[in-house]
């Protein structure tokens, strides 16, 4: 078993080490500086929770604007190339995440 813990933490340790996630942090730090991402993401946010208390109180008029609002919100985000690349590397991290998980569960799965 304690064979197995040291070769778990060699793998952490390779993943920590990669390119993938050494970009993937970059490009984090950067997003996490950027005022314009972070203001689209809070009012985003804060107009997701506006559209979820619409459609509870059944207001279908303004849920439709909030809406409406929210799509051009994200239209917005997704046009500055900073967080285009963040997606992009966030998805190909969590791929890999995936893929050694369901590694494991088959490995699991087997014994």
């Amino acid at each position: 078993m304690k064979k197995s813990k040291i070769k778990v933490d060699e793998l952490v340790d390779v993943i920590n080490n990669s390119k993938l996630y050494q970009e993937y942090k970059a490009i984090l730090e950067e997003v996490e500086k950027s005022k314009v991402i972070n203001q689209l993401v809070t009012e985003i946010k804060a107009l997701q929770k506006k559209a979820v208390n619409e459609e509870y109180h059944q207001d279908h008029l303004n849920l439709a604007i909030t809406e409406a609002i929210i799509d051009h919100k994200l239209k917005e985000l997704y046009n500055i190339s900073l967080y285009k690349e963040y997606i992009e590397k966030s998805t190909n991290l969590n791929n890999l995440i995936k893929k050694t998980t369901n590694h494991f569960q088959n490995y699991f799965n087997d014994i």
